[in-house]
């Protein structure tokens, strides 16, 4: 069975892969290269995911911790989109980062990106190291399968890769819908629905709206 799923598995990082390439070769490294419909959207969900990661954090730090940079893992970095976020507002007093993603070229294209900090990528499916966090933007957003419930039970795999290796919790987005669907390629999911999976099969989850995006939250799943 074991040796299925992994069959299963690989067949669709495959075709995930396959269309990513083919995006990237396309559109380049910007919004579009990694099926963004505009850079507005990609920053307002990464400002969302920094603001849960921040306040669970200001919560949770006991004494000298709260001084410390908080470590996250970016799984599915695509080209390095959040990564040059961070450079830009000058917050890596405040924030350790590493990205990840499945897809060769688009690690590539981060070291093309950033030559100096090629350390910082790395082709694969979780955190290299124990962080504070893991964050998925849009990394599940787009599927090559029609089935939801498969969808979905491949997005649960790949967060248990990740929550060993995420002290405080997991952050992650999705376009959100009243019922679970499929449309043009493009996974939602019903609020509700996912929180009580995540909670069930990691820890307490929250949702909150992210900032001036139709139908997108973000999810917090944490240990506390």
């Amino acid at each position: 069975m074991k040796f299925l799923q992994q069959v299963r598995r690989f067949a669709i990082e495959r075709r995930i892969n396959q269309s990513y390439t083919k995006r990237l070769a396309s559109k380049g490294s910007q919004p579009e290269g990694v099926f963004w419909n505009s850079e507005a959207n990609q920053i307002n969900r990464f400002i969302t995911l920094i603001a849960l990661i921040e306040t669970t954090r200001r919560f949770n730090a006991i004494g000298d911790e709260a001084k410390n940079p908080i470590s996250i893992a970016e799984i599915g970095c695509g080209y390095g989109a959040l990564y040059r976020y961070l450079q830009d507002k000058k917050m890596f007093d405040q924030w350790s980062y590493h990205g990840v993603d499945i897809n060769p070229a688009m690690i590539a294209a981060c070291w093309r990106n950033f030559p100096n900090e090629i350390s910082q990528f790395k082709v694969a499916d979780r955190p290299q190291y124990l962080v504070d966090f893991s964050l998925f933007s849009g990394t599940y957003n787009l599927t090559p399968l029609e089935d939801c419930d498969q969808w979905l039970r491949y997005i649960i795999q790949g967060l248990h890769k990740c929550w060993h290796l995420s002290r405080q919790g997991m952050v992650i987005n999705f376009l959100c819908a009243p019922e679970t669907k499929i449309n043009k390629k493009i996974y939602y999911a019903n609020r509700k629905h996912f929180i009580a999976t995540a909670t069930k099969q990691f820890g307490p989850t929250i949702a909150v709206p992210t900032k001036d995006v139709s139908g997108d939250f973000s999810f917090l799943i944490s240990r506390s």
